[in-house]
């Protein structure tokens, strides 16, 4: 895909507190790769990301800072904050991945948009009308949904991953989104247990089955939770402790499940701590040093999941102690 000027195509990632450590890798890979391509990051919350400014001069939009009350109730402290680029983000047209997603190659330039399309989904393969029960566990529950869709068809549609796709500013409107929240406020378990990735799905689809949104497709996702550890691990064919220069086949890895930690035995980390490693590297700190700072953060993560954790186990037994001592 060509760039034009500023404004008319970005990549888009956001944040919290809480991950803000990952989406400096997410933008260090895109800038490695694409390095000519504009960057937007959407911060949800009030910390410090000079550091990201200084390395990689992303837009920033906060969440805290969104005149429209609606809106910004709607997007802070949630998944949802990755739609302020579809409504109020700067790019005309721009590629989404979350924080926990990165470049494994120019990806940009594998990317085919006609002129036409409103919407890629990163993933071509159909869902069968067989794994409906897998639909409900992660989009939506399609029983209840027909109560207010019932021209919706929801069979053979390449459901995808919320965590990386392409759209036109404005391709969803804020009011269909609302829809959908009305909806869920009757039925809670309606879109599955994420927050927004049923109500996208189902979004993309019927608004393309009415004819109001042009859809592409295009296998640029590559989620190592779902294609396997160790086919992902061929795949890449990483070596050395740097990002390689060049890669034959770009995609978006996004890997969502266990996140990406060295300290976890379950996950597969290693792209992800490579990027994170070059965006310490573009501070100017050398591979030790990077490596001793990723390392911090991880034990900085693990200790506030700990405290977390005992707060909710404090929480609990409170709550037993009180329900033990009261008189009916």
């Amino acid at each position: 895909m060509q760039l034009e000027d500023r404004n008319s195509f970005g990549v888009v990632t956001a944040c919290h507190a809480g991950d803000y450590h990952f989406v400096k890798a997410t933008c260090a890979s895109v800038r490695h790769f694409s390095p000519n391509v504009p960057l937007c990051v959407i911060v949800d919350g009030d910390f410090n990301v000079d550091e990201l400014i200084e390395t990689d001069n992303p837009y920033i939009i906060r969440t805290s800072e969104i005149e429209d009350y609606e809106i910004r109730t709607y997007c802070s402290g949630s998944p949802r904050s990755k739609h302020l680029a579809m409504w109020l983000g700067p790019f005309d047209r721009y590629v989404y991945l979350d924080s926990d997603a990165i470049f494994w190659g120019d990806v940009i330039a594998s990317l085919k948009w006609e002129d036409d399309e409103d919407f890629i989904v990163f993933w071509n393969k159909p869902t069968e009308p067989a794994h409906n029960s897998w639909l409900s566990h992660f989009y939506f529950d399609i029983d209840i949904l027909k109560l207010y869709d019932p021209e919706f068809e929801w069979k053979w549609n390449p459901y995808f991953s919320a965590g990386s796709f392409a759209s036109r500013r404005g391709a969803i409107s804020f009011e269909d989104f609302k829809r959908c929240e009305s909806w869920r406020s009757e039925y809670p378990n309606l879109f599955s247990w994420t927050t927004d990735q049923g109500i996208l799905n189902y979004l993309v689809f019927s608004l393309s089955q009415r004819g109001k949104l042009k859809l592409g497709r295009q296998d640029l996702q590559w989620i190592p939770a779902h294609r396997g550890i160790q086919e992902t691990i061929k795949k890449l064919n990483i070596r050395g402790w740097s990002l390689p220069e060049k890669v034959q086949e770009p995609y978006i890895l996004h890997f969502c499940g266990n996140k990406p930690y060295i300290y976890d035995p379950k996950s597969y980390a290693l792209p992800l701590t490579l990027s994170r490693f070059k965006h310490h590297k573009n501070v100017g700190k050398n591979l030790f040093n990077a490596l001793y700072l990723v390392t911090k953060e991880e034990l900085l993560s693990i200790n506030k999941k700990a405290v977390s954790k005992m707060r909710r186990w404090l929480t609990d037994k409170t709550m037993e102690q009180h329900t033990d001592t009261s008189v009916f």
